[in-house]
Protein backbone atom coordinates (compact mmCIF):
# COMPACT_ATOMS: atom_id res chain seq x y z
CA UNK A 1 0.00 0.00 0.00
CA UNK A 2 2.84 2.38 0.72
CA UNK A 3 3.93 2.06 -2.91
CA UNK A 4 0.76 3.73 -4.22
CA UNK A 5 1.20 6.71 -1.90
CA UNK A 6 4.86 7.00 -2.87
CA UNK A 7 4.01 6.76 -6.57
CA UNK A 8 1.28 9.39 -6.22
CA UNK A 9 3.62 11.86 -4.50
CA UNK A 10 6.40 11.16 -7.02
CA UNK A 11 4.11 11.76 -9.98
CA UNK A 12 2.83 15.00 -8.39
CA UNK A 13 6.38 16.26 -7.90
CA UNK A 14 7.31 15.36 -11.50
CA UNK A 15 4.25 17.15 -12.89
CA UNK A 16 4.94 20.13 -10.62
CA UNK A 17 8.52 20.45 -11.93
CA UNK A 18 7.24 20.22 -15.49
CA UNK A 19 5.15 23.36 -14.92
CA UNK A 20 8.00 25.16 -13.04
CA UNK A 21 5.78 26.53 -10.30
CA UNK A 22 7.32 26.84 -6.82
CA UNK A 23 4.00 26.61 -4.95
CA UNK A 24 3.00 23.47 -6.76
CA UNK A 25 6.35 21.82 -6.00
CA UNK A 26 6.31 22.64 -2.30
CA UNK A 27 2.77 21.36 -1.67
CA UNK A 28 3.44 17.64 -2.26
CA UNK A 29 6.72 17.87 -0.37
CA UNK A 30 4.95 19.37 2.67
CA UNK A 31 2.22 16.76 2.33
CA UNK A 32 4.82 14.00 2.31
CA UNK A 33 6.48 15.34 5.44
CA UNK A 34 3.12 15.52 7.22
CA UNK A 35 2.27 11.96 6.15
CA UNK A 36 5.65 10.75 7.41
CA UNK A 37 5.16 12.42 10.80
CA UNK A 38 1.61 11.02 11.02
CA UNK A 39 2.88 7.53 10.22
CA UNK A 40 5.52 7.73 12.94
CA UNK A 41 2.97 8.93 15.49
CA UNK A 42 0.54 6.14 14.59
CA UNK A 43 3.31 3.53 14.82
CA UNK A 44 4.34 4.77 18.28
CA UNK A 45 0.73 4.92 19.42
CA UNK A 46 0.08 1.33 18.32
CA UNK A 47 3.14 0.15 20.25
CA UNK A 48 1.96 1.97 23.37
CA UNK A 49 -1.54 0.49 23.07
CA UNK A 50 -0.15 -3.05 22.70
CA UNK A 51 2.00 -2.53 25.78
CA UNK A 52 -0.98 -1.29 27.82
CA UNK A 53 -3.14 -4.17 26.62
CA UNK A 54 -0.48 -6.67 27.70
CA UNK A 55 -0.14 -5.01 31.11
CA UNK A 56 -3.90 -5.01 31.75
CA UNK A 57 -4.22 -8.64 30.64
CA UNK A 58 -1.50 -9.68 33.11
CA UNK A 59 -3.17 -7.59 35.82
CA UNK A 60 -6.54 -9.26 35.20
CA UNK A 61 -4.92 -12.71 35.31
CA UNK A 62 -3.30 -11.89 38.66
CA UNK A 63 -6.61 -10.62 40.07
CA UNK A 64 -8.37 -13.83 38.98
CA UNK A 65 -5.64 -15.93 40.57
CA UNK A 66 -5.86 -13.89 43.79
CA UNK A 67 -9.64 -14.45 43.96
CA UNK A 68 -9.27 -18.17 43.31
CA UNK A 69 -6.60 -18.54 45.98
CA UNK A 70 -8.76 -16.56 48.42
CA UNK A 71 -11.64 -18.96 47.83
CA UNK A 72 -9.40 -22.00 48.16
CA UNK A 73 -8.01 -20.77 51.48
CA UNK A 74 -11.56 -20.72 52.90
CA UNK A 75 -11.87 -24.50 52.42
CA UNK A 76 -11.68 -26.36 55.75
CA UNK A 77 -10.41 -29.67 54.37
CA UNK A 78 -6.63 -29.28 54.12
CA UNK A 79 -6.20 -32.21 51.72
CA UNK A 80 -8.55 -30.61 49.18
CA UNK A 81 -6.99 -27.22 49.81
CA UNK A 82 -3.45 -28.45 49.06
CA UNK A 83 -4.63 -30.45 46.04
CA UNK A 84 -6.25 -27.38 44.50
CA UNK A 85 -3.23 -25.19 45.27
CA UNK A 86 -0.96 -27.84 43.72
CA UNK A 87 -3.08 -27.83 40.54
CA UNK A 88 -2.97 -24.03 40.34
CA UNK A 89 0.82 -24.01 40.75
CA UNK A 90 1.24 -26.72 38.10
CA UNK A 91 -1.04 -24.81 35.72
CA UNK A 92 0.89 -21.57 36.36
CA UNK A 93 4.22 -23.28 35.68
CA UNK A 94 2.86 -24.88 32.50
CA UNK A 95 1.54 -21.51 31.24
CA UNK A 96 4.82 -19.78 32.12
CA UNK A 97 6.81 -22.40 30.20
CA UNK A 98 4.51 -22.07 27.16
CA UNK A 99 4.81 -18.26 27.18
CA UNK A 100 8.61 -18.41 27.46
CA UNK A 101 8.88 -20.19 24.07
Amino acid sequence: MWFFGFASVTMTVIFAFAKNTAGVVSTPIYGTVIELISGIIIKLLNGTLRSKESFFKQDMDMQKLDKILGLILTIDNTDHKFTLIDKIVDNYIKNTDNNAD
